[in-house]
């Protein structure tokens, strides 16, 4: 959503994205031909939203098998579209060597998960098995690494060996150490980055649930302009949701629907505000 009359929907099933007005009519189309380059569907989520600067609309790209044994490494992380002509071309800024694994090997799927978000001059990246921040401009062929660690995190390594059956793996995506989205705060000018603790389970754990609820614990960093770590909260275990976050003026929401929270309600979506204090 770049304003109420301005929508814009990526198609999960084809390289294009529509733009549609309040009123659900179509406004425009930006397909990602195969001409130049060999674009996937993307995707909005609320950890790597759509992002526009000036006519420059810049959307998310995961790992891109079409990219053959080195597809890792050679799959940027996002393309940008230029609204006037709708040229699209892949941003320069790659996966980071070090979540290289082959293509052939079994995997969670976490492996290269990947948040970003934009503060207005600048990208920031965060990578689920990395500790540092990616810093890049629009143009993303600079990019500054600043490192921005958990107390409550050893060193992320790439998960190896990953367990072969649905279970199992699910149950060690639940258990992991890794960081999750990042998200920025123009109203104090801060970012807030959550990471995940290391975790032991019992083997009846409804793991499936638990990983869709955003885990059980989680942490919430905070840094400032210059992305330095000025606190971090952990939070009570299964209370909230870290997948739905808000941004508000008057501070951090986090949704209450977590399945194991006392008063979780399916057919209601609360939110608890968070604000920073002694800043």
């Amino acid at each position: 959503m770049q304003d109420w009359n301005t929508f814009c929907l990526p198609n999960l099933f084809a390289m294009e994205i529509a733009v549609i007005d309040s009123a659900g009519h179509k406004r425009a189309t930006y397909r990602f031909p195969d001409d130049a380059f060999p674009f996937i569907p993307t995707r909005s989520i609320t950890s790597y939203p759509l992002c526009w600067t000036d006519s420059t609309l810049y959307a998310y790209q995961g790992v891109n098998p079409r990219l053959g044994e080195e597809c890792v490494r050679k799959s940027p992380v996002g393309l940008k579209c230029d609204l006037r002509t709708g040229a699209v071309e892949p941003l320069a800024f790659h996966y980071p060597s070090s979540l290289c694994r082959s293509p052939k090997a079994p995997a969670l799927g976490i492996e290269s998960k990947v948040s970003r978000c934009f503060d207005g001059r600048r990208f920031v990246y965060s990578f689920a098995f990395d500790e540092r921040l990616y810093v890049l401009p629009p143009s993303h062929d600079e990019v500054q690494a600043v490192s921005a660690p958990s107390r409550y995190l050893p060193v992320p390594e790439v998960p190896e060996p990953v367990e072969a059956d649905l279970f199992s793996g699910t149950r060690q995506m639940c258990e992991l150490p890794f960081y999750g989205a990042v998200y920025y705060d123009p109203y104090r000018e801060v970012y807030y980055r959550i990471a995940y603790p290391k975790e032991e389970y019992a083997e009846e754990e409804n793991f499936k649930d638990l990983w869709q609820s955003g885990r059980s614990r989680f942490s919430v960093l905070v840094l400032d302009k210059e992305l330095r770590v000025i606190g971090e909260t952990m939070l009570p275990k299964d209370t909230y949701r870290s997948d739905l976050v808000l941004v508000g003026e008057r501070g951090l929401y986090f949704s209450e629907n977590h399945y194991k929270n006392p008063s979780f309600d399916e057919d209601v979506l609360k939110f608890r505000l968070f604000r920073l204090e002694n800043l």
